[in-house]
């Protein structure tokens, strides 16, 4: 059985040739029917939650988080640090200084326009 397939492919390669070309034209348009214009991309994702059933907590909060905080850069968007301590007590100045420090860290990360710190009438 192989001296034939052997004999049949020395014979006539150029056939062989056109058709290894038919069949993987074949797949790919097979492949584009079944999976679309997006490709393998739509049945894969970048993100680990994707194939997970939605009644898990990890892709709920992965979803929570997606729409709170969209991957892509929205104009004008705004955030509000607020740094408090653990024990209630008002911000000394060691802890002002600390916030200056992480304040001015968020300029050095590629955020826009960080204003200066304020701290609240009771300094808490």
């Amino acid at each position: 059985m192989f001296e034939r397939w052997g004999t049949a492919v020395v014979r006539h390669p150029v056939r062989v040739i056109l058709a290894w070309l038919v069949v993987v034209i074949g797949l790919g348009g097979l492949g584009y029917l079944v999976l679309g214009p997006e490709g393998a991309a739509a049945v894969s994702g970048q993100n680990e939650t994707d194939f997970l059933p939605d009644k898990y907590e990890s892709v709920q909060a992965a979803r929570f988080a997606e729409k709170a905080f969209p991957s892509g850069v929205v104009e004008g968007a705004t955030a509000v640090l607020v740094l408090s301590r653990v024990d209630g007590a008002a911000l000394d100045p060691t802890d002002q200084a600390k916030g200056r420090e992480v304040i001015g860290g968020l300029g050095g990360a590629g955020v826009r326009g960080v204003s200066p710190p304020s701290l609240s009438p009771t300094r808490r």
